[in-house]
Parts: C-alpha cells; structure tokens; sequence
C-alpha cells in the first residue's frame, strides 16, 4: 500500500536523521583510541617529534654546596690532600666551564633522561680542536672528558683530559663560595687556598 506518509511520520523520521548526523558528529570530534599513531594528524605527530629535541637543550645545573674536585688544574694542590671548593649558583663554572668565547662551537645536549645529563660540545681554535663530553649524575656527580687534537692533525688521538667532581654536602658557615680548600690526608680540618691560576677568571 501506497501513499502520502503522515505528518507525524515525517517528523518522526526527520529527527531520527539528524540523531544520527550528530552522533556521526560526536565521533569525529571524541579522541581516538588504541593505536594512535595511525589516527594523529601531521601537525600533532610534528609537535610530538619535536618535544624531545626541546627538552634536551635544557643542561643539568650543578647544586651549591661543597664539592670535592679532581682535574690537572688542582695536582699542585692536591699535594696537600684532598681538594674541595665551595660553589653557588654565580660559581659553578670553577667546575663545569661554558664552551670559551673564542672558539666556534657545537654542542648536543643528548636526550632528556631522568637525573642524568650527558652532553658534547666540538669547538674549534685556530689552532686545535677540543672535544668535550660531560655526564651529571643528579645533584652529586660531574664527569668532564676534553680530547685536545692540535692542529694541523697528525693522525694521532689527541691529549685527554679528564676532570671529577662530587659533592660532599653544603659548605659550612665560613667557607665562601668561589674558594678552594684543601684537607690533609687523615685530617678533618679544611684549609682555604688560592685558587688555580686556570680557575682565577671563573671565580
């Protein structure tokens, strides 16, 4: 049987229709699930990519307080024991230097790992090229390793120079910071001494 459908009918299937529009709609806009690598949108997978990249250009800041320092520029001093120096946030460079002004430099600050920094700076004299690896390890441990390659190369390795620090706890009441101490072998009492005529301009 045929005919002109109802009023009500009409109306009736008109609402179903724009249920079902909106519900289509409501799908677009929810979040996708499961695997989302196959749903994200260029511009989402770009963002995604980049986070890493703007995260590792953040370095570890070494903590103040005192730290017990091992490098060439202390043997003459460690001759009298153990070496430490007092650091505040104007003073870290006595420990971890910034890349020198003079030459052109490169670093990679790694990727972002949870307490530990690992980072590489390649920076170019006029004559040598220092490449430089340092490791913190959350608040207490500095590694810095610099291969010195003069030039012009003559095919040999280069000079290594490896530099420790750790830190031992905050500095005491009348210890400064930008100072160096020294702690005979046995003893407990510190001493202040000059600092190393290399570390006299970071001080």
């Amino acid at each position: 049987m045929t005919g002109t459908p109802s009023p009500a009918l009409v109306l009736l299937l008109a609402a179903a229709a724009a249920g079902a529009g909106c519900s289509q709609r409501d799908q677009d806009r929810a979040p996708a699930t499961g695997n989302t690598a196959t749903h994200a949108s260029p511009a989402a997978s770009a963002k995604t990519t980049q986070a890493p990249s703007q995260a590792s250009a953040t370095k570890t800041l070494l903590k103040p307080g005192l730290w017990r320092v091992e490098g060439p520029e202390f043997n003459a001093l460690s001759e009298q024991g153990k070496v430490y120096l007092c650091i505040d946030a104007a003073s870290t460079a006595l420990i971890d230097p910034p890349t020198p002004a003079q030459a052109k430099c490169t670093t990679d600050h790694g990727s972002p790992k949870p307490g530990l920094y690992l980072g590489n700076s390649v920076c170019h004299f006029e004559d040598k090229v220092v490449t430089t690896r340092v490791r913190i390890d959350g608040d207490d441990l500095y590694f810095r390793d610099a291969t010195i390659q003069p030039l012009p190369s003559d095919g040999e390795s280069g000079e290594k120079i490896s530099h420790f620090a750790e830190r031992v706890g905050d500095c005491q009441k009348d210890q400064a910071p930008g100072t160096a101490y020294t702690q005979a072998y046995g003893e407990d009492v510190m001493h202040p001494v000059e600092l190393p005529e290399s570390l006299q301009a970071n001080g």
